[in-house]
């Protein structure tokens, strides 16, 4: 029986040439309880001298690459849960849902469940690499998702100039230390549950580490520190393996046929009588509405006696008046008036927006250097006779993406 290798992807690159180059870290921890510091690293070529062609893989991709979150969870939607998700959180999304693969914690005991995205264009190839060289992903998961936590804990990781976040639920995080102050206090200050709040486990390489994050790092909150490396455990159920879908495991076609081929001849058989059935019914639907026809007309022609008869449906309400409503008029210039200059003067860009004319109110995603600026574009437009509010932002490698809704004030809608 083929074993299975943690590959650990831990960053990439573009060469001159438009290539994609690799950086991956590998190890057998099959029975190991911590990371081992003496993991193999380097790069695809490396990694494929060091790994046997046909060994499973548990992959572990970048925290950074993907946004973790949770949504209510209806236990009689379960067959079609995860089809349904990209819909249900379309507005909070930074682009197209048809651009994003998801992926779904096998825990689903409560009235919430922790889910994932990640580009699916990014994440195909990455599987597909690993497909064309003869590797199995059987699972792939975020790589905060390595550490061992209690159900309402949050474990942090410092390590390698990043930080790793993982909470009992499934959630996480991974960021650069450049990014982890201004993240950390509002994630810790401002978004606990204070009836509930989360057991605060932190960890760190050495004991200079230590000092300079409890100075310089984390905010004024009750946590616990460690020197060392925390517990690793790849079979925790809220695991969000993006191994699904259009990503699963498929069996090659030549063992499907195999599998399947003792049903084909009744498949196609009950194809032909289905397309006889249908076809029959058509025949006499298409007669039924050839006599529904005649009947309108008939009753159209005791109304207007002369003129055309086409789509006299349409004629006949267009007599009897339209009785629509006034539209309220839209406020997006005005709003886009607002916004503009803040813009141009706080030099933060502006990725998308979206405008709703019948709640009266304009989404837009922006990129910011920092969690600062995002805050200040808010502040100022507050003192504009509009409403901002803030609803997602998260850190990435160039600064900070948030999404805010703007509104009149006074408006309710939204």
């Amino acid at each position: 029986m083929a074993t299975k290798v943690v590959i650990q992807l831990l960053e990439e690159s573009v060469d001159d040439n438009g290539d994609t180059l690799r950086e991956f870290r590998w190890v057998d921890l099959a029975h190991a309880q911590h990371w081992p510091s003496g993991a193999q690293q380097g790069d695809g070529d490396a990694l494929l001298e060091a790994v046997n062609t046909g060994q499973s893989v548990l992959l572990l991709i970048p925290g950074f690459k993907l946004v973790s979150f949770s949504v209510p969870y209806n236990k009689k939607e379960a067959r079609h849960f995860l089809n349904l998700l990209p819909y249900q959180i379309e507005d909070d999304v930074l682009g197209d849902v048809e651009d994003l693969h998801f992926a779904v914690s096998a825990n689903k005991e409560s009235e919430n469940v922790s889910a994932a995205y990640a580009e699916v264009a990014w994440l195909e190839s990455v599987v597909t690499w690993f497909s064309n060289n003869g590797l199995v992903v059987e699972s792939c998961i975020p790589d905060f998702q390595c550490m061992d936590v209690a159900p309402n804990e949050l474990m942090l990781w410092f390590s390698e100039g990043k930080v790793l976040g993982h909470r009992g639920n499934g959630l996480g995080f991974s960021i650069a230390h450049s990014l982890a102050k201004p993240f950390l206090k509002d994630l810790l200050q401002n978004q606990q549950d204070l009836e509930d709040p989360w057991l605060i486990t932190v960890y760190v390489d050495d004991a200079a580490a230590q000092e300079y994050v409890q100075a310089n790092v984390l905010p004024v909150v009750e946590y616990d520190c460690v020197v060392g490396r925390p517990s690793i455990n790849f079979n925790q159920s809220n695991q969000l393996n993006f191994i699904n879908g259009k990503l699963g495991k498929k069996l090659p076609v030549s063992k499907w046929w195999n599998e399947s081929k003792s049903i084909a001849g009744l498949a196609a058989a009950a194809m032909v009588v289905f397309f006889v059935a249908s076809f029959t019914d058509i025949y006499f639907l298409q007669k039924e509405q050839a006599r529904i026809q005649n009947e309108i007309v008939t009753s159209f022609r005791e109304v207007v006696p002369s003129g055309s008869v086409s789509v006299p449906v349409r004629r006949l309400k267009a007599m009897l008046g339209s009785g629509g409503q006034d539209k309220q008029s839209s406020q997006s210039i005005y709003l886009l008036s607002k916004i503009a200059p803040e813009l141009t003067k706080l030099k933060i860009e502006l990725s998308t927006l979206n405008y709703s004319n019948r709640e009266q109110i304009l989404r837009i995603n922006v990129r910011a250097d920092s969690f600062n600026g995002v805050e200040q574009l808010r502040q100022a437009l507050d003192k504009k006779d509009v409403t901002a509010e803030l609803q997602s932002s998260n850190a990435t490698d160039n600064g900070f993406q948030a999404r805010l809704k703007i509104s009149m004030k006074g408006n309710q809608n939204g």
